[in-house]
């Protein structure tokens, strides 16, 4: 009895689902890199609010100084209605950077929290992208069929 490989044809939806996933994670890997790096060689120094962003943006801008240049970026706030009234320009804000790269920072009290949360992120993006392949049947193994030619007996 001659046997014919019969492969299925992958589903498009799941194979969809693992290319978004791929876009997640081509954004999330440079992020946690960063924040690796910040959290590994990070300096904390103090900086300031330099303004806002437009009305219920909640994007606020800050500037630190170190080795005697000024340096800025800007972060979210995690909640536009309680933080954005009680961020005024001039405020303190703790900022961690980079000693080799100053003008990389972030503002916030714990980079070691911001690292697990990107870690997170990275590891349920990575697992939507094999999921999305397993379910498209990409990895199904080859099922082998008894051919119409060939008697049964």
């Amino acid at each position: 009895m001659k046997l014919l490989t019969v492969r299925r044809r992958p589903r498009l939806w799941p194979l969809l689902l693992s290319g978004l996933a791929l876009f997640g994670l081509a954004r999330a890997v440079p992020e946690l890199h960063k924040q690796l790096e910040i959290t590994r060689h990070g300096v904390r120094t103090f900086g300031w609010v330099t303004g806002k962003g437009g009305e219920n943006s909640g994007i606020v801008y800050y500037a630190y100084r170190t080795n005697a240049q000024t340096y800025g970026g800007q972060y979210k706030l995690s909640s536009l209605d309680s933080d954005s009234e009680l961020t005024h320009i001039g405020d303190a804000v703790n900022v961690t950077y980079l000693g080799t790269k100053p003008y990389i920072s972030q503002v916030g009290h714990d980079p070691q929290f911001s690292l697990r949360i990107k870690q997170v992120f990275c590891i349920l993006w990575l697992i939507l992208f094999l999921l999305g392949f397993w379910l498209s049947g990409v990895f199904a193994p080859q099922k082998g069929i008894p051919s119409a030619a060939s008697p049964l007996g």
